[in-house]
């Protein structure tokens, strides 16, 4: 499930994705991935290698969780995120 956080317009802010197999951590347990809106300065940080690199980089950055840990996501959930990442890069079709 993806949860989508709005203000009092219909600008979104915040996407929430439910994962449907949890990630285990050294310290914890990802049970979910919460994104915030794209800003200039994350793909420009985001911007470490390959393609599927800088995806990875700026989730991390948008979500505050380590790189590592989200190379752990099964693929079927990360294909959501990359849903949810779409709409907030303003891509056709999210």
């Amino acid at each position: 499930m993806i949860e989508e956080k709005k203000t009092g317009g219909k600008l979104l802010v915040k996407k929430t994705i439910d994962l449907q197999l949890p990630v285990k951590t050294a310290e914890d347990e990802i049970k979910s991935i919460e994104l915030r809106r794209v800003k200039v300065g994350d793909i420009l940080a985001s911007q470490v290698g390959s393609d599927a690199a800088n995806e990875v980089a700026l989730v991390a950055r948008l979500s505050g969780i380590n790189p590592e840990d989200l190379n752990e996501v099964d693929f079927a959930d990360w294909s959501r995120v990359q849903e949810a990442l779409s709409y907030f890069l303003g891509k056709a079709g999210s």
